[in-house]
């Protein structure tokens, strides 16, 4: 089936089931890319065998109902499947060379039926959106995705566990959590061969018991790329890893950030952290909190602002890697607040 510049929209039921030697192919009939296959409202689907190719959203979920796809490729789009409700379940389907993301899912997660999904060359391979408490422990294959492997955003409290991550060759590596609060990445992970294991931003926490691989991939080690939350939590420590800051992180008022004991914070060239809200760094005797510089430009430090206020105890604020400790006595202070240095 060819289909230029238009859609199929399902209101009612769709099958398309095709056999292994006799498939069924949904594309553009022009060099334009089509809309794809639209569920709205009630609108379900079963898909065998199918392959569906330069569309727009491959396969777009706006229903209530269920979608079941098996043996299926969605390839060469820029969606290939973009769910908003309902329910999706995937058996061996590959979703590939997608322009922005192989599966996007804001409120959906997909049902896997079994292990032989993959989702892979694209701009990001399984991007989700205002979940709560989600919790991955089916097995997924995600490789070779160019900015990063798994994103959550707005996904409070996630758990991931059982994924296979390679190849995420972008600034963001193999998990971006973009301000999910305290999160939890089980020891069944697969994650090797990507520019970092995992990056948060300001509002991301790696709960206790985190499984965060030290080796295997470029940079062994937890990116922090910035952002404002007003969350509060917990940067904790996990033997042979450090946070290497990437992008100004700003405590918002109301916020708080405590830095466990025996932690080292690196920051890239100019980065700084802002608190608005509370720091806590309380480092004790032999378990020092260590900020440092992670290149050979300066940092800019911490930075108080408004009320922002904190206490530090047992802290060395160095220029060069803990190796060289030069302390620096210096605290920029921008307006009225509370600052407690204690040893």
């Amino acid at each position: 089936m060819c289909i230029r510049d238009r859609r199929l929209n399902v209101y009612g039921s769709l099958l398309a089931a095709g056999t292994s030697g006799d498939g069924i192919l949904f594309s553009r009939n022009a060099a334009s890319d089509w809309y794809g296959l639209r569920f709205l409202t009630s609108g379900s689907g079963t898909l065998a065998h199918c392959r569906l190719e330069h569309a727009t959203y491959g396969l777009d979920m706006r229903s209530s109902a269920t979608v079941s796809v098996s043996s299926t490729v969605i390839d060469d789009g820029t969606y290939g499947i973009y769910a908003l409700d309902g329910t999706i379940e995937l058996a061996s389907v590959t979703l590939t060379n997608q322009s922005t993301s192989a599966f996007y899912g804001n409120g959906v997660a997909p049902t896997l039926l079994d292990a032989g999904t993959v989702l892979e060359n694209s701009n990001q391979g399984l991007h989700l959106l205002n979940l709560s408490g989600l919790n991955w422990t089916a097995p997924l294959t995600i490789r070779d995705n160019t900015t990063t492997g798994v994103t959550l955003t707005d996904c409070e409290s996630p758990s991931l566990d059982n994924l296979t991550i390679t190849g995420s060759a972008g600034a963001n590596g193999a998990i971006y959590l973009d301000d999910v609060g305290e999160f939890t990445l089980g020891g069944g992970n697969v994650i090797t061969g990507n520019t970092w294991p995992v990056t948060i931003t300001a509002g991301s926490y790696p709960a206790a018991g985190c499984v965060i691989p030290t080796t295997g991939n470029d940079n062994d080690d937890i990116q922090v790329s910035g952002g404002a939350s007003a969350r509060t939590g917990t940067w904790r420590v996990f033997p042979d890893l450090q946070y290497v800051v990437n992008g100004s992180v700003s405590i918002s008022a109301g916020g708080g950030l405590t830095i466990a004991p025996g932690q080292e914070i690196r920051f890239g060239p100019s980065d700084r952290l802002n608190v608005y809200g509370t720091l806590i760094a309380e480092g004790s005797p032999g378990s020092e909190i260590v900020f440092t510089r992670d290149a050979t430009s300066l940092w800019y430090g911490l930075r108080f602002l408004t009320s922002g206020s904190g206490t530090l105890a047992h802290c060395q604020a160095v220029l060069f890697p803990v190796q060289r400790v030069k302390p620096v006595k210096s605290v920029a202070d921008d307006g009225d607040r509370t600052l407690s240095l204690i040893h």
